[in-house]
Order: C-alpha cells, then structure tokens, then sequence
C-alpha cells in the first residue's frame, strides 16, 4: 500500500529522551554552590527553617536562572522537593522531569538513605537523570558526620561510581537503576 511505501521510505525517527546537559547541570551545581554560600555566612538565621522552607528558598534561587523550576510537585512516583521539567511537546513527548532536587536535614543514617532509596529513585522517568541531594548539616562536627554520611550513600544498592563536580567537596554519585543512570551531586550545607 502507498501508507507502507511511505513508511519504508522514512524510517521511524527515535529521538533521545530530553535530559540535562552536562553544561547545565554544572551552572545548576555552581548556582546552588553561590546560594549555599550565602546560607553559611549566617546559618543563625537559616538553621531554624524546616527542610520544606529552605526548599523553598532555594526554588525561588533556581527559578530565577533556570525556567521551569517547580516546587513540591506531586506525581505518581510521589513529591519531589524541586524538579525542572523540560517542554518537548514540540518533539512528539509529554513534559519530562529533567533534574530533581531532594532536601533533608542530616541527622541520621537512615534519613540520608531513605532520600536516595526513596525518594530520589523514584523520581527517575528519563534514561539518564541528574539529581541533588541537599544535606543540610545541624551537627557541630560537620566534617566526621559528612564523610560517615558519604559511605553510608556510597553503600546504597545500585552505587556505581563516585566522581568530581564544578564544586570543590560536592561528589557527584552515580547509581546504576535497572539500566538507568542517576547522578546525583551530593551539596552539603553547613548550617
């Protein structure tokens, strides 16, 4: 038939699924490195905020570099603290969440995992998907807590591989989920 000639003729066009270059997720890291500085030069006024109010603030930092910067969105894989959505309409796809952000206040184990097992897993949709972990950090003894919470997320199922990002003391982590990847910037703010 002329459908089945005309098909024949232009193959099926697979496109890849939109996901963050690795460009922008190095401003996004560096950008949230600039807000986490100014939350550290006066944690006094930071530390009493729950995680959703610091949250918050650092959405209205993100939306204001980077467009389609949500907060608290629900979805069928749960809510997710921030998340950027990519508009591929024009491509044939539906919004694809690009990038997610997960907030927690550092104080224990279980907490940091249960932010990676739970929530960050997750929220994956996309084949390859870029994530922060914001460690918020109460503790005095910031630098013990951050490297025993650093192995904790390194002995999480599916851990890969450790690497450097833009910002000096942030790894990046990157975990193997069923084929997809997830790499995850691990930002610890000092509060």
């Amino acid at each position: 038939t002329a459908a089945e000639a005309a098909e024949e003729q232009n193959p099926l066009a697979i496109t890849q699924v939109p996901r963050l270059e690795p460009t922008s997720f190095e401003r996004l890291q560096t950008t949230i490195r600039v807000w986490a500085d100014s939350i550290e030069r006066h944690p006094g006024g930071f530390r009493a905020l729950s995680e959703d109010q610091i949250s918050d603030l650092l959405c209205a930092t993100l939306n204001a570099t980077l467009a389609g910067t949500n907060r608290e969105v629900f979805s069928r894989s749960g809510k997710t603290d921030i998340f950027v959505q990519a508009d591929v309409w024009g491509e044939g796809h539906g919004p694809a969440k690009i990038f997610v952000a997960e907030s927690k206040k550092a104080v224990s184990h279980p907490v940091v995992r249960s932010a990676v097992e739970d929530q960050l897993f997750r929220y994956v949709t996309t084949s390859d998907l870029s994530a922060v972990l914001l460690l918020l950090f109460p503790q005095k003894n910031f630098l013990s807590v951050r490297d025993d919470y650093l192995e904790t997320l390194k002995a999480t199922s599916g851990f890969v591989g450790e690497r450097e990002s833009v910002v000096r003391l942030w790894p990046i982590l990157d975990y193997n989920l069923d084929g997809r990847v997830l790499s995850v910037c691990v930002a610890m703010v000092h509060l």
